[in-house]
């Protein structure tokens, strides 16, 4: 961390994990039925800030480089590369480290989706820093059900005191993937000054939108002498705006006619599909299946189209406004028989469409037909 000689005790401890379901928007559980309609992403690599050595203010660095997704996701994937990263200030280095990474995605819609990362290596390639690792990685995903998001440090370590540096008395080993919150705490000589830091690693911060901030390295510089803020790695995901989803509700039902039927006969199936919400159904589709024994002779809709045969037997009846039905006339085959035997047939009717149905129970019928 510094170019003078380093004396550092640290303690670690485990802070409690930021939420213990970070959920978006503060809502709970979202509704399945959900569509989303806006995200937000971003990524950078680090980000010094608010430094100040004794009254000296100090630029600020970063934050570098960065990505951000689009709120439609329009730019997405979004990626940046950085071939090294190092920030100074006065006679110390807070941070170097070898290949920068940081990337964000996004979708919209039924199964809209964000997800961003940071990759970031051989932090402390100068080898003068207290904290050094091959590997520092953040992630952050969001999708309609809820927001996740994680640290992986390899062979993360911090120096406790000058000597450290070439021996593993005072050496704290960073878990490869902390705890929200796992806290590392110490101080170290810069010059004649003993100077306080706190280290955080894996730092989830929720936001009051629904998004979650992921902080792989956020590290405190405390002074006296030297102060600011230095965050490594920052992942933030979360889908801002979720619409409630059209639903309908389409319900089968059939009546045969003649029953009973002679062996061999014809049997006609009318089979009505009813829209009972308000909602139009759009790219509603009827598949009607024969039982064994019997097949489908015809199928002909008051609108759309029916096929019988070939890959896609079934009808595509187009769009059913809120209230309206459609019929569909559907003309079956009923088995020969052995003499004496007797036995049954059956047409079954399922509907779907493109919106989500509330009420998925009454989307299928059977209608049953003895035959003599």
């Amino acid at each position: 961390m510094s170019r003078s000689s380093h004396s550092v005790r640290s303690r670690a401890l485990v802070a409690a994990l930021v939420g213990a379901a970070l959920l978006l928007g503060g809502q709970g559980a979202l509704a399945h039925h959900a569509d989303v309609t806006a995200v937000g992403g971003s990524a950078f690599g680090y980000h010094a800030f608010d430094l100040i050595l004794g009254s000296d203010p100090q630029p600020e660095v970063g934050p570098t480089p960065v990505v951000e997704l689009a709120s439609d996701a329009s730019n997405s994937p979004q990626t940046a590369t950085q071939p090294e990263g190092a920030v100074y200030a006065g006679p110390a280095t807070l941070f170097t480290s070898g290949e920068i990474t940081v990337r964000t995605a996004g979708s919209l819609g039924p199964n809209g989706s964000v997800t961003s990362s940071t990759d970031i290596a051989n932090v402390n390639r100068g080898g003068s820093e207290v904290f050094s690792a091959d590997r520092v990685q953040s992630t952050c995903t969001a999708t309609e059900a809820g927001v996740t998001g994680g640290t992986t440090i390899t062979n993360g370590r911090i120096r406790t005191h000058a000597q450290a540096q070439d021996h593993d008395e005072g050496v704290v080993s960073i878990p490869v993937n902390p705890p929200a919150g796992y806290v590392v705490e110490g101080h170290l000589h810069l010059g004649n000054t003993q100077e306080n830091f706190r280290y955080v690693f894996n730092e989830q911060v929720p936001g009051a939108d629904g998004r979650l901030t992921v902080n792989a390295v956020h590290a405190y510089f405390l002074g006296p002498f030297a102060r600011g803020e230095l965050i490594v790695g920052q992942s933030v995901c979360g889908p801002l705006t979720l619409t409630e989803r059209p639903q309908t509700d389409l319900a089968v039902s059939i009546t045969d006619d003649p029953d009973p039927v002679a062996g061999g006969g014809r049997v006609t199936y009318t089979v009505v599909v009813d829209n009972l919400s308000d909602v139009d159904a759009t790219q509603v589709r009827l598949v009607n299946t024969a039982s064994s024994g019997s097949k489908i002779v015809s199928a002909v809709p008051e609108q759309g189209t029916c096929t019988v045969k070939g890959r896609r037997p079934g009808c595509d009846l187009g769009a059913i406004a809120g209230g309206d039905a459609v019929m569909v006339t559907v003309v079956a085959q009923a088995p020969r028989l052995k003499r004496g035997a007797a036995t049954t047939m059956s047409l079954t009717s399922t509907v779907s469409s493109a919106e989500t149905d509330s009420n998925p129970a009454n989307n299928t019928a059977t209608e049953s037909t003895a035959v003599q």
